[in-house]
């Protein structure tokens, strides 16, 4: 997919928000500056103001489905890249609930889906 997640690389900036480990990879910042106006020659200013909203508002995003899917007792991970980030259930943790190997049901997989965009 254009511009989807490509891995990790040695570029990533990784950190934690309320213990979720967050992945931040370059082309992330790359296409925040060119949202914020920077293509189109937009003063310094605006185009830092441009990437900060561009992080926070789709890390929130992210959280939000990250928190969700904790709320049904499964570990997260949250990666943002070229073109948004996604949240992923950390399999290096184990299953849902400690090791039990239950699937979502569709009333979870709801919830956690209308997370994001709740956040």
């Amino acid at each position: 997919m254009f511009l989807n997640d490509s891995g990790e690389t040695a570029w990533d900036l990784r950190f934690q928000v309320l213990g979720f480990p967050v992945r931040v990879q370059p082309m992330f910042w790359l296409t925040a500056v060119i949202f914020s106006g920077a293509a189109r020659g937009g003063d310094l200013a605006f185009v830092l103001v441009g990437i900060t909203v561009f992080f926070i508002s789709i890390l929130f995003h992210e959280l939000g489905h990250a928190l969700m899917m904790a709320r049904f007792g499964q570990r997260a991970y949250i990666v943002l890249h070229g073109f948004g980030g996604y949240a992923a259930p950390d399999s290096g943790f184990g299953s849902w609930n400690g090791g039990s190997s239950r699937a979502r049901s569709p009333r979870e997989q709801i919830l956690i889906s209308a997370a994001g965009p709740a956040a």
